[in-house]
């Protein structure tokens, strides 16, 4: 059979199909986890370890650069070093996250930051409601623009025929 002949809407489908499908065998860890090997166990363990030491560290830098501003100094050092600190602690993190998903092994949360996944608030997990806050400005601002937008819409909008039409 040819696909040229095919409706649009038909082949549309099919590659919806297709693609989910395909996803779906992607997407479950399960399904395409490999089993680590010793050595890759303690490479993650070790990430691990780095991970928790970067984000101290961090910690640490945020301290000392709130204890600057206190006393009006300024922490343009403090911020490169934080900066720096944080983009190596998200490359670890990336890494962790990808040797979790590649072979099934349970990502720790980080310590003194919280619980797991598995406590909520209000339904919604801890990281979704952090994930919620970090999006929150941007939602405002492009719901402060939409609302702009449909008010002068609204506003350009000619009703006069509309209205003579109801006398």
């Amino acid at each position: 059979m040819k696909f040229g002949h095919l409706p649009r809407k038909m082949l549309a489908g099919l590659s919806v199909l297709v693609l989910g499908l395909g996803l779906g065998f992607v997407a479950t860890p399960s399904a395409s986890a490999q089993e680590a090997s010793p050595e890759q166990k303690a490479e993650f363990n070790r990430m691990v370890r780095e991970r928790n030491q970067l984000h101290r560290e961090l910690e640490g830098l945020d301290a000392k650069a709130a204890r600057m501003v206190k006393e009006e100094k300024d922490p343009i050092e403090v911020n490169a070093q934080q900066v720096s600190t944080q983009d190596q602690l998200d490359l670890v993190q990336l890494r962790l996250e990808i040797l979790s998903m590649r072979y099934g092994l349970r990502l720790p949360p980080v310590p003194g930051t919280g619980g797991s996944e598995e406590e909520t608030v209000d339904g919604k997990t801890k990281e979704r409601v952090m994930a919620e806050k970090a999006f929150s400005r941007g939602r405002d601002r492009a719901l402060a623009l939409i609302r702009e937008e449909s008010e002068q819409f609204a506003a350009s909008l000619d009703f006069k025929a509309f209205l003579a039409d109801v006398e």
